[in-house]
């Protein structure tokens, strides 16, 4: 995995040294852009055991006679309904409110597609050669995510 969170996680004061600082170098607590970018590396840490896109493309990568597009989706396709709801229910929440389809529809013209249509997009390429998810359902991703 890779994450771009800045360089400022080492000592940016005006007090700094001029030493170069590598990805050894310690934080800075009490700084507040070294204590940001150690909690954003520290949720990006968290995700590395997540990353089924990443693990898809790795998994693709190493496959040598694989060639052409390789859908990086997950196995279950869901409708925005259904991705609420779960989102919801991973956070102990209940999702209440609904997309108003004509509103944007009217705003965003065939942009609103992005938002309101359905695709069952699924990697036929990558379940084909063998490539398994270590989250093939929707809700158990969001749980992980969700830390329950």
């Amino acid at each position: 995995m890779v994450n771009e969170s800045t360089v400022g996680f080492n000592d940016a004061s005006p007090n700094a040294s001029t030493e170069p600082l590598d990805e050894t170098a310690p934080p800075c607590p009490g700084e507040f852009q070294s204590d940001l970018c150690a909690a954003i590396e520290h949720e990006a840490r968290r995700a590395e055991a997540l990353a089924d896109a990443v693990g898809l493309v790795r998994f693709a990568m190493a496959q040598q006679t694989l060639q052409g597009p390789v859908n990086a989706v997950t196995p279950e396709a869901v409708t925005q309904a259904a991705f609420a709801q779960a989102l919801a229910a991973s956070l102990g929440r209940r999702a209440w409110m609904r997309v108003p389809r004509l509103p944007l529809r009217g705003l965003l013209g065939e942009m609103s597609a992005l938002l309101l249509d359905v695709q069952n997009a699924v990697s036929r390429a990558g379940l084909a050669r063998g490539c398994r998810f270590l989250h093939p359902r929707l809700g158990g991703a969001q749980a992980e995510l969700a830390g329950t």
